[in-house]
């Protein structure tokens, strides 16, 4: 009878040549996943999306590793929006694109590991969810968090708030 043994002393080394190794395609993977979610949310939204098309700019996904942009994308190939939208008691109109790519642009990964993010930048995104004046309440990007809860190991963070500070 012969035998062969394989000992691997280190394990944490080995997952690390292995998470290296195959890095490359999970970033693809999610990039592919985040789109589809992106675009998803935005179908699944209840706003009007006749107006201005500045909120539908400002949707927006990123896929970072190790700290780093890999890659961002939005809805849509080009801008749809033809005029920026005033922001309320201030002088300041800005455009939903600008937004996304501010946001982009300045995002600090939480961990250095895999992260995916999504976000509707224009600033009225969140009074929306969190209810109007009339106190209807309609959905922008919270059907994100319906679709991803299926999924066991991925953690979902909140990093904006409604009007009233609650997390959406």
């Amino acid at each position: 009878m012969s035998e062969v043994k394989v000992s691997i002393d280190n394990v944490s080394q080995l997952s690390k040549a292995i998470l290296e190794e195959a890095a490359p395609q999970i970033i693809t993977e999610l990039c592919r996943f985040a789109k589809e979610e992106l675009l998803s949310a935005y179908n699944n939204s209840t706003y009007a999306k006749d107006k201005t098309q500045n909120l539908a700019d400002s949707y927006v996904w990123g896929v970072y590793y190790k700290g780093k942009l890999q890659q961002h994308g939005f809805l849509t190939s080009g801008k749809k929006a033809t005029r920026p939208r005033r922001v309320s008691y201030t002088t300041k109109s800005v455009f939903g694109r600008d937004e996304a790519q501010a946001f982009i642009s300045s995002y600090k990964p939480q961990t250095n590991m895999f992260e995916v993010i999504f976000a509707a930048e224009m600033y009225y995104g969140s009074y929306l969810e969190g209810g109007t004046k009339r106190n209807k309440k309609y959905i922008v990007l919270s059907s994100i968090i319906n679709s991803i809860s299926q999924y066991e190991n991925l953690t979902i963070t909140f990093n904006k708030t409604y009007p009233d500070g609650t997390p959406f």
